[in-house]
C-alpha cells in the first residue's frame, strides 16, 4: 500500500499526513488518560521535540522515496535493522547493557537479513 501511495503522492506529504494525524491521536490519548496539565514544556523540551520531529520526518520521507523507486520486498527487509541500530545506539549513547538474550536476538535478526539478501548462484546456460 505504501508503495502504491508513494507512486502518486509526494513522500514528504505522506509523512506530513501520517505524523499530523498520529500526533493528534497521541495528544488526545495522553490528554484523556493523564490530563493535559501533565505535559510541561520548556525551551529544551521544545527544541528536542522539533529535533525529533525533523529526524523522524526525514527518515520517513527517505523511506517513502526509496519505496517509490524500488521493489517493496527488496527494501522492506532493511526495516529489521531498526531494532538493531536502536539497541546498539542505546548501548553507546545511553550506556545501556546488552544482555545475552538481546545479543542473541540481534544476531538472529542479522543472520536473517543476510540470508534473505543472499544472491542465489546463477545457473549456467544450457546449450549453445
Amino acid at each position: 500500500m505504501a508503495k502504491e501511495l508513494a507512486a502518486s503522492v509526494h513522500p514528504v506529504l505522506i509523512t506530513a499526513y501520517q505524523m499530523f494525524f498520529g500526533s493528534v491521536l497521541l495528544i488526545l490519548t495522553g490528554g484523556i488518560t493523564s490530563g493535559l496539565e501533565a505535559v510541561v514544556f520548556d525551551w529544551r523540551s521544545g527544541l528536542l521535540l522539533v529535533y525529533l520531529a525533523f529526524a523522524s520526518a526525514t527518515a520517513f520521507s527517505i523511506w517513502y522515496s526509496i519505496l517509490k523507486y524500488n521493489k517493496a520486498g527488496e527494501v522492506a527487509v532493511y526495516r529489521f535493522l531498526i531494532p538493531i541500530w536502536g539497541t546498539l545506539l542505546s548501548a553507546i549513547f545511553l550506556d545501556e547493557s546488552i544482555g545475552i538474550n538481546s545479543g542473541l536476538a540481534l544476531a538472529m535478526v542479522s543472520v536473517g537479513i543476510a540470508l534473505v539478501n543472499k544472491r542465489k548462484p546463477e545457473s549456467p546456460m544450457s546449450g549453445g
